[in-house]
C-alpha cells in the first residue's frame, strides 16, 4: 500500500480532498467578519465633552434623530459636533446637544470615518431637528427637518443623556 493510500484512507487526512477544511472556511470566515464588526462598533452614550454655554439662557437646541429603520439600523453611530465625538448612539434614539449661538458642524462617524456633515447656524432659544438617513455607501446623512416632524420623530424615539 502507498502512503496516498494511506493518508486516503484516514479519517481528515490529506486524502478527504481538503473537506473538512473547506467545511470550516465560511464558519471561520464568519467569525473573523463579526469580530471585525464589533471591533468598529463606537461606544454608546456620552463619549465625549459637549460645549461650554456662557450664558445658558442665549444657548441653542440641536437635536439629533435616529429613529427605527431597516437599512442603517445596525451598530452605533458616533454623532460629532464641532469636530468632537459627543455622543454614541442606537436607532430608536435621539440626543438635544445644547450649544452657544452661532456655526455649529454637526458630523456622524462610524468605524472611525467621518460620514457626513451639516453646518448650522444656530440662533439663541431656537431647537433644531437633524435626522441621520441612512445612504447606501455613505453611511449616515444629517438631514434637516421642520419642527414638526422633529417633534413627531421624538415621541417614537429614547433620549440618550
Amino acid at each position: 500500500m502507498g502512503v496516498d493510500a494511506v493518508a486516503g484512507g484516514a479519517e481528515g487526512g490529506v486524502g478527504d480532498g481538503g473537506a473538512h477544511m473547506m467545511a470550516s472556511s465560511p464558519r471561520t470566515a464568519l467569525w473573523f467578519l463579526c469580530a471585525l464588526t464589533l471591533a468598529g462598533c463606537a461606544a454608546h452614550g456620552r463619549v465625549g465633552t459637549l460645549p461650554t454655554l456662557p450664558d445658558p439662557k442665549l444657548a441653542a437646541e440641536i437635536i439629533v434623530i435616529r429613529d427605527h429603520r431597516f437599512l442603517g439600523a445596525a451598530g452605533t453611530i458616533t454623532v460629532v459636533l464641532d469636530g468632537v465625538p459627543v455622543y454614541g448612539i442606537d436607532a430608536g434614539e435621539h440626543v438635544i446637544l445644547r450649544v452657544p449661538a452661532g456655526e455649529h458642524v454637526v458630523a456622524t462617524s462610524h468605524s472611525l470615518a467621518i460620514d457626513r456633515s451639516i453646518m448650522i447656524d444656530a440662533q439663541a432659544g431656537r431647537r433644531y431637528y437633524v435626522r441621520l438617513q441612512p445612504s447606501m455607501g455613505s453611511g449616515m446623512v444629517p438631514t434637516p427637518v421642520a419642527a414638526s416632524q422633529g417633534e413627531d420623530l421624538l415621541t417614537k424615539t429614547t433620549r440618550v443623556e
